[in-house]
């Protein structure tokens, strides 16, 4: 058998894809590209662009690397130039906050996402999530994704991922004489009384990352603007 290193695009794509045991309905799905398309990518009979590379990667959770071995060994990209981060479309629901992420990002050192954000590229350490309700508004809005630096501990002054008694929150951890108050930033939601022992942290947020192109309804979350 050939290396795969060797191969062109579409069969890399396809050898890879049959490795990770997906079928193309669910790459397809996960990527936002129509089957038939990715059909066509694997038998090369057309070649993708540079965004679609990155949504089947991202569908993956792959680095560039997996596709694209010798360009990767001849620039100098290794594998250790990458690290992951996980994703979820919506709240998790395990308390611990270690769901099965929706998908796994794999991130260049040098990326944009980690040189804006001033991001330690260190793989596991960040969660991006999309945010769901209106109860930080206008910190951020419903559709904006929040970045979850899993490191730092519940510090006041510092708005906080985790689990009270089992309910999945996001607030600002506010000191108020001898008690913590979890305070949202929507005024129509009442402080919490922050309890440690029945507190289950996941991280800080540290970015807002927002979708310019939409603008909030205030029902339904984010629309075409």
């Amino acid at each position: 058998m050939k290396k795969t290193s060797r191969l062109g695009f579409g069969r890399r794509l396809r050898e890879l894809r049959e490795m990770l045991d997906v079928t193309q309905a669910e790459i397809a799905v996960a990527a936002s590209i129509d089957q038939s398309l990715l059909s066509k990518y694997e038998r090369e009979d057309v070649s993708p662009s540079w965004l679609q590379i990155e949504r089947l990667l991202e569908a993956l959770g792959q680095s560039p690397c997996s596709l694209f071995p010798e360009e990767c060994s001849a620039y100098g990209r290794a594998e250790d130039e990458f690290f992951s981060v996980d994703y979820f479309s919506g709240k998790p629901k395990d308390p611990s906050g270690k769901d099965t992420p929706t998908a796994t990002h794999t991130v260049h050192r040098d990326s944009p996402f980690v040189k804006v954000f001033h991001l330690p590229p260190i793989s596991g350490r960040y969660i991006v999530s999309k945010a769901e309700d209106d109860v930080m508004i206008p910190d951020w809005y419903p559709g904006d994704h929040i970045i979850i630096d899993n490191k730092p501990g519940p510090t006041a002054g510092k708005v906080i991922v985790g689990f009270l008694d089992e309910e999945p929150l996001a607030r600002r951890l506010v000191r108020d004489g001898k008690n913590m108050l979890l305070v949202a930033s929507n005024r129509h939601y009442a402080p919490l009384k922050w309890v440690k022992s029945k507190w289950v942290h996941v991280g800080v947020i540290v970015y807002v990352v927002r979708d310019m192109t939409k603008r909030y309804s205030g029902v339904d979350g984010p629309e075409e603007g």
